[in-house]
């Protein structure tokens, strides 16, 4: 248990980079839609292991509970190793169209000064 839970801090913590490296301008918003994605587990749970557990409170019922546990765990860490990446995507910088027009901070003191 010590070791599964040692593992499972070194998996929450890429996971929370890996929002940094993707995305650093919306590092926050791509954690939170994570998140939201993450917690439906602590309602699933329970739920999952009463169908497994509720008529055979035995062994055998706690294995399948720990086998699915640990599918739910190597199956996406394994299609992340294949295809999951840490670079920047194209969508952190929107392209402003106004882009050539930006103002320095002097010059939109001199056009307040007119007004």
């Amino acid at each position: 248990m010590t070791i599964s839970l040692a593992f499972n801090g070194a998996s929450v913590l890429t996971n929370t980079a890996n929002c940094q490296d993707l995305a650093p301008n919306y590092a926050g918003t791509l954690y939170g839609i994570m998140n939201t994605f993450s917690t439906t587990a602590g309602f699933i749970a329970p739920l999952v292991v009463a169908a497994f557990t509720k008529d055979n409170n035995s062994m055998e019922s706690w294995r399948k509970v720990f086998i699915l546990g640990a599918f739910v765990y190597i199956i996406p860490a394994v299609i992340f190793m294949f295809f999951g990446s840490g670079k920047i995507q194209p969508w952190n910088n929107p392209s402003n169209p106004n882009e050539d027009e930006s103002y320095s901070s002097s010059d939109m003191s001199s056009d307040e000064e007119e007004d």
